[in-house]
């Protein structure tokens, strides 16, 4: 019986095999953590959509009504009171977090999670630091949710 060599195909097809298997494992298997990944990213993008979609579903669809419902009230478009917000927030005297100006870089560490079922909590290092050094270190803890398999930050 004659055995047949590895052929670049074969040894392409391998690979995109074993490709596939792992990302199915990390998508199907998310940990709670990869919810300070997510956070972190769009934190340091500035970007407050990505940072709402870090929430438990019924959260986002909750900030997505409420801005519809301004927007209706206001005449304007709902997407732009995200816009809005490092304004509004300089107004509330939070421009430390959200302003125009430095929000600093953000690097989230996973401290310790226990996780129960579809919920966990996990607790995580903060750590900013801004545009003329100065840095801000602290620990926190946030609610997670699992919800169709992705783990999100819950209100409750």
């Amino acid at each position: 019986m004659e055995t047949k060599k590895n052929t670049p195909w074969t040894k392409t097809m391998l690979i995109a095999l074993i490709a596939a298997i792992l990302l199915a494992m990390t998508a199907c298997g998310s940990k709670p953590a990869s919810v300070l990944n997510k956070v972190e990213k769009a934190y340091n993008e500035k970007d407050v959509y990505a940072i709402i979609e870090c929430f438990d579903p019924s959260v986002q669809r909750f900030i997505g009504g409420a801005a519809k419902m301004l927007g209706g009230l206001f005449g304007v478009d709902s997407s732009a009171f995200a816009d809005m917000v490092p304004f509004l927030s300089k107004m509330a005297g939070q421009s430390g977090i959200l302003d125009d100006g430095d929000w600093g870089k953000c690097k989230l560490e996973e401290i310790s999670t226990v996780t129960n079922g579809d919920t966990a909590t996990i607790e995580y290092w903060v750590h900013l630091t801004y545009e003329d050094g100065t840095k801000k270190d602290f620990i926190d803890t946030a609610n997670l949710v699992k919800v169709d398999g992705e783990w999100y930050i819950a209100v409750y």
